[in-house]
C-alpha cells in the first residue's frame, strides 16, 4: 500500500468500486499503521467473474473494510452486488 495524506475522516476502513461491464477497479483506503493523521490505499483490477469477487470479498475482509462504496454509469453492478453483500 501507498502512503496518501489524509482527510476529513468519516469512515475508518472504507473501499470503493468503479463498476465496468468485464472488469472492475477497487480502492481500499484505511488507516495508516504507524503514521496519525495518514491513510494507506491500495488499487486493484478484478474481473467480473464470481471468482474473482470473492477474492476481492477476501481482500476487503482482510483489511477490516467496514463501508464499501460504488460507481457505475450504467446497470453492471446489478450482477455483482450478492457476491460481495452476501459475504
Amino acid at each position: 500500500m501507498k502512503e496518501v495524506p489524509e482527510q476529513d475522516l468519516l469512515i475508518e476502513r472504507v473501499a470503493a468500486l468503479d463498476l465496468g461491464k468485464a472488469a472492475l477497479e477497487a480502492c481500499v483506503r484505511v488507516p495508516h499503521e504507524s503514521k496519525a493523521g495518514r491513510r494507506m490505499q491500495e488499487v486493484r483490477s478484478y474481473a467480473t467473474t464470481t471468482a474473482d469477487l470473492l477474492a476481492m470479498a477476501d481482500w476487503f475482509r482482510c483489511w477490516g473494510v467496514t463501508r464499501v462504496v460504488m460507481e457505475s454509469t450504467s446497470d453492471y453492478w446489478n450482477s455483482r452486488s450478492p457476491s460481495t453483500t452476501d459475504r
